[in-house]
């Protein structure tokens, strides 16, 4: 009796549960962007046990793993991080590449890999070489960013997840980084810290530094302070980790002074991205000095406060400020009249070039 009940429960609360779910549909029909939800792996398996069950009903057989095709085309459509699906086990399809092409650009995928389209290790690092010589010397980005995603793509299809692996993902985040590429940054460096956790690397704690970085620039606070708090004591002494709290600590604290005089010893490649949000900075630290001086400060005292240093100091501090209505107390524009540049408050980002 008890275990009766316990089932009729148990299925009235699914059937609670069923009738309170609304379908999942594409929020936007024109561009197909699938709706958020269809993202859970749990949802994706009964997708893909329903399209089985058509199949069984209606006689007709499928030749290309409807499941695997859905779930890449749909991130790829919203421009989502397709690496990232945990739907996919790349390693059960066996794909072992064959193509022998150095060069191959990068396609959506519309049918499952076929190893003839796909690229073993040993070409893929001939490739990544190739990209490297032609980035240096031509630093064509659409060109070294296209390859290099079909590299990915080619590593991931057939399961291939090691020290390589990390080499070309590393590669790729330090052109996008060059470039100022935020997407792809973000996805190799997503990727990378998977990569790190499950095989590890040389470059491990600079990347790690340039992730803090990176939210530092998107202003999330929350995985900044877990990715903070996940570093032992021996990682802290790393150039580029010490360099990163350092400069969180001085921007958490509103110290723009301190700020810029850490953004001039930047490590490695992390002035290109702290050149990412240097301008909402500056802003900030301008604002902070037009308050308190109020009536008038030489731009001498001005701009090496905010990073403005070296010979290009006053056309940078031009180009940064032409457009805020800032006024002077005089024709030469060497003091900064505090007072009436209130008016300009808060200070506007500079408009976008088309």
């Amino acid at each position: 009796g008890e275990v009766g009940k316990g089932a009729q429960l148990g299925n009235k609360s699914k059937k609670d549960k069923k009738a309170g779910k609304m379908a999942h549909f594409y929020s936007n029909p024109m561009s197909m962007d699938v709706d958020s939800d269809l993202a859970t792996s749990a949802l994706k398996m009964k997708r893909a046990a329903r399209f089985g069950e058509d199949r069984e009903a209606g006689g007709g057989k499928r030749k290309k793993p409807l499941n695997l095709l859905s779930t890449l085309n749909d991130k790829l459509i919203n421009g989502d991080d397709w690496e990232e699906s945990n739907t996919i086990d790349w390693e059960k399809f066996h794909v072992i590449g064959t193509c022998t092409k150095l060069e191959k650009p990068f396609l959506r995928l519309t049918e499952a890999p076929e190893a003839s389209k796909t690229r073993p290790v040993s070409v893929l690092t001939r490739a990544v070489q190739k990209v490297k010589e032609a980035w240096v010397r031509d630093q064509d980005y659409h060109y070294a960013c296209d390859q290099l995603k079909s590299i990915r793509q080619d590593l991931t299809v057939q399961g291939i997840r090691d020290t390589f692996t990390v080499q070309v993902y590393e590669t790729h985040a330090r052109v996008a980084l060059e470039k100022g590429d935020y997407t792809e940054f973000n996805q190799c460096q997503s990727q990378l810290k998977m990569l790190y956790y499950d095989i590890g690397g040389d470059n491990k704690l600079e990347f790690t530094a340039y992730r803090i970085l990176y939210y530092m620039y998107t202003q999330e606070l929350l995985d900044l302070t877990s990715a903070l708090a996940a570093l032992t004591a021996k990682e802290k002494g790393d150039e580029c980790i010490s360099h990163a709290i350092k400069l969180r600590s001085a921007w958490s604290q509103g110290n723009y002074h301190r700020f810029f005089t850490l953004y001039q010893a930047a490590p490695k490649m992390s002035g290109y991205l702290i050149d990412w949000f240097i301008d909402r900075e500056r802003r900030s630290g301008l604002t902070k000095i037009i308050k308190a001086y109020r009536v008038s400060v030489p731009l001498d005292t001005v701009l090496p406060s905010l990073g403005f240093t070296g010979q290009e100091a006053r056309s940078d501090w031009q180009a940064f400020s032409s457009h805020m209505g800032l006024t002077y107390t005089d024709t030469d524009r060497d003091k900064l009249d505090c007072k009436t540049s209130m008016a300009a408050l808060p200070l506007q980002a500079k408009p976008a070039e088309k």
